[in-house]
């Protein structure tokens, strides 16, 4: 999860190193050039050497970033407040300037950051003066980036990646001998940090996972160039700064994965403008608000869990929150029961048809969580349950870790064209019932939520009439436990729903128990092994009326389905 991070600088451990090595400069007078070398000289107490030897300074201050745990950071422009503390104890004094001698041994006290300008010019012989004095204090790192992807605990810290986006300096009581003054204190931006932290990689780990398991410590590796410019009358010097950040932060505990959301919508249909791919937003505008999936342990289905859609069910959305990679077709799995018979072990349900289509919207789903859109081809999975699983670390889902999920997450749509919901609570039934029902409320500007617009056109007319008329048939309404049954043996369809022990209508409205197979040895009375009922709840007599039902509506002949109701 994407978090707000304050890393504080462990001074102990953080330092920087500024060098500034003699710099060539050349001077002109007239029409003649004069070449020279300038030298900065360390004025550390007594010590008066080059400063390319260095001076080093602790770093304090914190870092600002956004942080996803073990995966990516950012270094926030801006927000960052690195400071290098103070480490030399020379200080010019101004007051001991009289116009024409500057004295080195006056001093303000320590904890400064000082050197003396000594160029050496050549005009014929060389000549070497102090020009001036100069001090810095409060050297300030401004870190930025885009988004970096970290790979077993590190990542790329060099220019390309992270840059030192300024570096700044208060210079105080710069004096310049040969312009005759004492400049005013002033913050001094160094230039040209292009050169920053070449072919360098910073590190992320956890210094203690048992006693702390939430604290990270951030290594970052310094190595800038910087361009100092002291004064119009005096070459500007370049310089270089090296070392490292050692910072630590308690990263917040990452929320768990979770599934929040899971619809059903009208791929290519009026409401995502007849739209055949995948269209984002626009289908959004296709979710069917009136439909729910079916979740096990939930009781009986319903109609709220079935579309009427004539091209059947080609378009799913996910939400998933805090996934703990990119998601990918492989994190599903889809499996689809037969038509009109589906059992309540969908363990033994077929494999779906391969997505037409599938991508990922990162935070435009519920709560800000990744929409997953999922498209079949047109009627590839129709009058049947469409089966849904988000793989989890457990069996079910084949120990996935990539979804974050501790377990996978199903869940079920059905589909029945053309049926208006003029089923039973057993069955979904498409029948003449719902032709007359689409002629009856025939008409323009249909809404989503509408009953009888069977092909989501928008208008309700005679091809929703036909759509009824040539899909006649039914869809068992499953009723699964939480998990799901194992399978309790093969099923016939039909065969199995005439087999099974009848019950009353009122039994069947109430939903009775399932039918249990017998153990391996047992016996019972009856020469013939029991049959699992076609779905909890539904006897053989409701699902044997259902199917008299479509077949006298849709004209047919079932002699043997009237004399067993007879």
């Amino acid at each position: 999860m994407l978090s707000a991070v304050t890393w504080t600088v462990d001074q102990t451990q953080s330092s920087a190193t500024l060098q500034v090595p003699d710099q060539p400069f050349e001077l002109m007078d007239g029409t003649t050039t004069y070449t020279g070398t300038l030298r900065v000289r360390n004025q550390n107490g007594n010590d008066a050497g080059p400063w390319n030897v260095g001076n080093t300074a602790q770093i304090a201050g914190t870092i600002a970033t956004d942080y996803v745990d073990g995966t990516s950071i950012q270094f926030l422009t801006g927000q960052s407040n690195l400071v290098g503390v103070n480490s030399g104890n020379y200080r010019p004094d101004p007051a001991a300037w009289n116009g024409t001698e500057f004295s080195p041994a006056a001093t303000t006290g320590p904890g400064v950051f000082g050197g003396r300008l000594r160029p050496t010019i050549n005009i014929g012989i060389p000549l070497t003066v102090d020009v001036g004095f100069f001090n810095f204090t409060d050297l300030s790192y401004d870190v930025d980036s885009g988004v970096l992807p970290i790979a077993g605990g590190s990542f790329a810290a060099n220019t390309t990646d992270v840059g030192i986006e300024s570096v700044t300096a208060n210079v105080e009581g710069l004096s310049i001998i040969i312009v005759g003054q004492i400049l005013p204190d002033l913050q001094e931006t160094l230039g040209d940090v292009s050169a920053t932290n070449e072919a360098l990689a910073a590190t992320i780990t956890s210094p203690d996972p048992i006693g702390n398991p939430d604290l990270r410590e951030l290594t970052f590796p310094i190595q800038l160039q910087v361009l100092i410019e002291i004064d119009p009358e005096v070459p500007a010097l370049m310089g270089t700064i090296t070392g490292q950040v050692v910072a630590t932060a308690t990263v917040p505990a990452a929320d768990p994965a979770e599934v929040l959301g899971r619809q059903i919508f009208y791929n290519q249909s009026k409401f995502d403008g007849f739209t055949a791919g995948i269209v984002g937003v626009s289908d959004d505008m296709a979710i069917a608000t009136d439909k729910s999936a079916y979740l096990p342990g939930s009781g009986p289905a319903t109609f709220d869990n079935i579309t009427s859609y004539t091209r059947g069910i080609n378009g799913v959305m996910v939400d998933v929150a805090n996934p703990a990679g990119t998601l990918t077709v492989d994190d599903f799995t889809f499996r689809m029961s037969t038509q009109a018979g589906a059992n309540n072990t969908p363990s033994t349900w077929e494999a779906a048809p391969a997505p037409s289509g599938f991508t990922v919207r990162p935070g435009e789903g519920v709560s800000g969580s990744d929409r997953v859109e999922i498209i079949w081809a047109n009627n590839a999975i129709e009058n049947r349950w469409l089966e849904v699983i988000v793989e989890g670390d457990d069996a079910v889902g084949g120990n996935n870790t990539n979804t974050g999920l501790a377990e996978s997450d199903r869940f079920y749509f059905g589909n029945r064209i053309g049926d208006s919901g003029s089923g039973t609570p057993a069955v979904a039934i498409t029948s003449a019932t719902d032709e007359i029902a689409a002629r009856n409320n025939s008409g323009f500007g249909s809404t989503i939520t509408n009953l009888y617009d069977y092909d989501r056109s928008g208008i309700v007319n005679a091809v929703d009439q036909i759509a009824s008329r040539n899909n006649a048939g039914l869809l068992t309404k499953i009723n699964l436990t939480d998990p799901p049954a194992a399978p309790l043996g093969g099923d016939s369809g039909v065969a199995i729903a005439l087999a099974a022990p009848e019950a009353s209508d009122a039994d069947s409205a109430a939903g009775s128990p399932a039918a249990e197979a017998p153990s391996a040895g047992s016996s019972g009375s009856s020469s013939a092994p029991a049959a699992a009922p076609l779905v909890e709840g539904a006897s053989a007599g409701s699902l044997a009326s259902a199917a008299d039902e479509v077949a006298d509506e849709s004209g047919l002949d079932d002699d043997l389905l009237d004399d067993l109701l007879s």
